[in-house]
């Protein structure tokens, strides 16, 4: 996991919702590459290049990413919620936060490729089977939930040292991001 749209949605929404909401976003990333590991496994040819780099994909992506930078954009002035970590979250609230979890990093194509990737390597040059395989991405995505889910506390932790100001800020940053990831799709589209 790089420096990509998930990271600041983890860290942003851990601080504004508490921890439970990052774990949840966690959890839809994890859906959504046990979905492309699954793919991966079961034979790239079930999509060919062409279909997750289509237009419409790339057009999904890039709508998903302009609605979700603009909202957080126009909602940057919201001061912190500092009680949040308690609340219990609805079943509304963890449908939305699994849904934006899954959907920036389902939406990302690249994310497909490299499982495919692996899942190639794994089999072709190491000679995994079925078997090692499913252990070698299980403890991969085991390390993905881990790492992102210390990533969410990390952030819930902080969040009381944080000022309404500097979240402020930090919430118009991250919007800025979907949005200049949204652009370089819109370029990547048009080449």
């Amino acid at each position: 996991m790089g420096l990509g749209a998930v990271f600041f949605a983890l860290i942003q929404n851990s601080i504004k919702g508490g921890y439970k909401t990052g774990i949840t976003i966690a959890t839809g990333v994890i859906a959504s590459d046990i979905l492309f590991i699954s793919f991966a496994l079961l034979g790239t040819s079930l999509f060919t290049e062409g279909d997750l780099s289509s237009r419409w994909v790339q057009l999904a992506a890039i709508s998903f990413l302009l609605l979700l930078g603009g909202y957080t954009l126009f909602h940057a002035k919201k001061p912190i919620d500092k009680t949040a970590a308690s609340a219990p979250i609805s079943f509304g609230g963890m449908v939305y936060y699994f849904g934006k979890g899954f959907l920036l990093n389902a939406l990302n194509p690249a994310n497909f490729f490299a499982w495919a990737a692996i899942s190639t390597y794994t089999t072709g040059e190491m000679g995994y089977s079925l078997n090692q395989n499913l252990l070698f991405f299980g403890c991969a995505l085991c390390g993905i939930f881990f790492t992102e889910s210390m990533i969410a506390l990390g952030a819930h932790k902080i969040k009381n040292k944080l000022t309404d100001k500097f979240t402020m800020w930090m919430n118009r940053i991250v919007a800025m991001v979907y949005i200049l990831v949204a652009v370089a799709l819109i370029i990547n589209l048009f080449r």
